[in-house]
């Protein structure tokens, strides 16, 4: 991003415009605080489409990575999982 006074302005408007691009907004200060953003125009770009020339969006992908059948892991009995929450629920402590 490139800063100028609204002085510059003024009174160097072409050479001041000059290095706006579709990428590069220039912010227009007045006494050392920013004020105005001056960038290209675009006709009828919906925001996504602004953020995403700005670089700060990125589109989904056409075709999804598809969910997995099945989660993946170990497989656990009925009876593990009882035995896992016995041992956890009666994991006592002491500090």
């Amino acid at each position: 991003m490139y800063k100028v006074t609204a002085m510059e302005l003024k009174h160097h408007t072409a050479s001041v415009l000059r290095p706006v691009t579709a990428t590069k907004d220039i912010i227009v200060t007045e006494y050392g605080e920013p004020r105005w953003r001056i960038s290209t125009y675009h006709h009828d770009e919906a925001a996504l489409a602004r953020l995403e020339r700005l670089g700060h969006y990125t589109p989904p992908a056409k075709v999804p990575t598809p969910w997995p059948e099945s989660p993946s892991g170990p497989k656990y009995t009925d009876a593990e999982v009882a035995e896992l929450l016995d041992e956890t629920r009666n994991d006592k402590t002491v500090m």
